[in-house]
């Protein structure tokens, strides 16, 4: 069995936690053997790091790896769900650094990606997508597009959860 992934689960695990720097830790580890092997995996690891710095509020240190990441992800021959993640990564990063116009850039591409790849348009990617893009809308203004969005959002929820779920509270 291959330890890689099962490395890169405990890095995203151990930053779930908040165990950033064990999650670092491993992340580095495997973004050293990745790239002295030209591995495809490079892009998830550098996303996993961009999370890190996320989690801990240096944004522009994740900017940059979300950005190398998205780099390496775009360069691969077929598109990855991975890739939907990165932009959604990056979309997140600029809407706390408030670069909204930045951030729905990015949020729609991931849209994009999770439209292209997912086969269930109802898929709880695709509701993240539409309710962060909802999120910016929302504080750009946009009062004509983010309630469409949300009750896109909802409707989506609904068909997964009971209607007293408190996933619905976050829509």
């Amino acid at each position: 069995m291959d330890r890689r992934p099962t490395l890169i689960t405990l890095g995203n695990f151990l930053s779930e936690m908040g165990d950033y720097d064990r999650a670092e830790k491993y992340y580095n580890m495997l973004l050293r053997e990745f790239e002295a092997e030209n591995s495809e995996d490079i892009g998830v690891v550098l996303c996993g790091i961009g999370t890190v710095y996320f989690r801990k509020g240096k944004y522009e240190q994740s900017l940059k790896y979300h950005e190398q990441a998205l780099e390496k992800l775009t360069a691969l021959p077929e598109i990855h769900l991975d890739l939907g993640t990165a932009f959604n990564s990056v979309g997140m990063v600029y809407s706390e650094l408030k670069k909204l116009d930045l951030s729905m850039i990015y949020y729609s591409k991931a849209l994009e990606v999770h439209y292209h790849i997912l086969p269930d348009i109802n898929d709880p990617l695709i509701s993240a997508d539409l309710n962060n893009i909802a999120a910016v809308q929302i504080q750009t203004g946009d009062i004509q597009e983010a309630p469409e969005n949300l009750e896109k959002v909802l409707q989506m929820k609904l068909l997964v959860f009971p209607a007293d779920h408190p996933q619905l509270s976050h829509t």
